[in-house]
């Protein structure tokens, strides 16, 4: 390991910095002789972990070269956990999926055009990212779309049957959030006590 770079180390085995929890990881900084650990905070993060397991905060650049090592992760203290969804980066929207433990991104090509106004719109598409015009909206089920933008971010209910080539499974329905840099399923509802 090089001085001065943060890894993610996986947490399938117990170590010195968490308890074994498989499919999570820690962030470790390296120094000449040592080791210590990343406090991260709760929450979701962008962060990008190359090959050699080196993360940093994702950046433009990581999202423009190598958004294939940029993934999503619910931190909760100095553990983090992929999770699928949308990053958002420069208006651009990227689908991250999740394999191997760890977020892969690529860039959302927008060809599904509605008509918002129309009945039944998303039928179809829920659970991905269509056009009105030049107004970007996510399907959340047959008949409802919410318009990415800043107003609207928070809380919406996206439904039980999704369509493929999204980044969420289909089960039942799903709180997710929606933010100026993702939108997700929000793991405090997946609990199915508020839907």
């Amino acid at each position: 390991m090089i001085a001065n770079k943060e890894y993610f180390i996986s947490t399938t085995a117990a170590s010195a910095f968490a308890e074994s929890d498989s499919g999570k990881f820690v962030i470790v900084k390296a120094t000449t002789f040592s080791y210590t650990l990343k406090i991260i905070g709760t929450g979701y993060q962008i962060l990008s972990v190359d090959s050699d397991m080196i993360v940093n905060e994702a950046s433009t650049n990581n999202f423009k070269k190598t958004a294939g090592d940029v993934g999503i992760y619910q931190c909760d203290g100095n553990v983090c956990q992929a999770v699928p969804g949308y990053a958002i980066n420069s208006g651009r929207y990227y689908k991250v999926t999740v394999a191997s433990n760890k977020g892969t991104a690529e860039e959302v090509s927008i060809t599904n055009e509605v008509n918002t106004l129309k009945k039944g719109h998303c039928k179809g598409l829920n659970g991905l990212i269509v056009k009105d015009y030049d107004k970007n909206f996510l399907c959340l089920d047959d008949e409802i779309s919410v318009e990415l933008i800043p107003e609207n971010e928070g809380y919406h209910v996206l439904g039980a049957t999704l369509a493929a080539g999204g980044p969420f499974a289909s089960s039942t329905k799903k709180m997710i959030q929606f933010t100026d840099k993702y939108i997700v399923v929000e793991a405090k509802y997946l609990i199915g006590m508020y839907i």
